[in-house]
């Protein structure tokens, strides 16, 4: 399977996380699109440089996605950095009913079936991908750029498939909008856990026992008990 990851230098995010996260995808190909291709503590990954045209700001660098030139790696899995793999990746590429098909997670607080972009199967020879690329470039990146990513999305397609609808396992670490009520405990079935925001994954590992765990141990995952839809 090919998965890619966007890492943007930054405030909130490190290569430490970049790194965190690709030991736990060992056995596929990993793809990180960024703007700092020269990180030494990078080069052991596959690098796909990110140009001064295309590094646009905040989450708004995920729109590469969705681009013409990402067609030779499709389909893939992206996943956002502050996503905590605890369980077996492979498991959400078995679950998805039509790989031709694109496959978002749902906003966790909002649900209703609206798309969130932190967990995205990227389909090859897609519609729905294509409209998404081509309201890009219609429309004003300034104008865009002031709103939030998963709004833009939710106006250009319907996802196909929700990640909570076809595999189990897929929780937010913040079970409320306000952020305060954590996933202290870490469910039996537990495959992957949305960070989503504040705290990160290095920040909620000193005060939660199993993301201590997860960001400290050098195993590929927590566990591995799985039970399908």
């Amino acid at each position: 399977m090919n998965i890619v990851i966007v890492y943007k230098a930054g405030k909130k995010f490190s290569s430490e996380d970049v790194i965190k996260l690709t030991k736990r995808l060992q056995g596929h190909n990993v793809y990180v699109l960024t703007d700092v291709p020269e990180d030494p503590d990078l080069q052991h990954l596959f690098l796909l440089p990110l140009d001064n045209q295309r590094a646009w700001g905040n989450w708004w660098a995920k729109m590469n996605l969705f681009s013409p030139e990402m067609e030779y790696l499709r389909p893939f899995l992206y996943m956002d950095l502050d996503m905590a793999m605890v369980g077996d990746v492979s498991l959400l590429e078995q679950a998805i009913p039509d790989k031709s098909k694109i496959v978002f997670t749902e906003d966790f607080y909002q649900q209703n079936g609206l798309l969130s972009s932190s967990l995205i199967w990227v389909p090859e020879d897609n519609d729905k991908v294509r409209q998404i690329w081509e309201t890009w470039q219609r429309n004003s990146y300034p104008v865009q750029l002031s709103k939030r990513m998963d709004y833009f999305l939710r106006q250009c397609i319907d996802p196909d498939y929700l990640w909570q609808n076809i595999v189990n396992g897929v929780y937010s670490f913040k079970q409320s909008p306000s952020g305060h009520d954590w996933l202290t405990e870490l469910p039996e079935d537990a495959l992957i856990v949305d960070f989503h925001g504040n705290p990160t994954i290095s920040e909620a590992a000193e005060t939660v026992g199993w993301v201590n765990a997860y960001w400290y141990e050098e195993n590929n995952y927590i566990h591995s008990y799985h039970e399908p839809v």
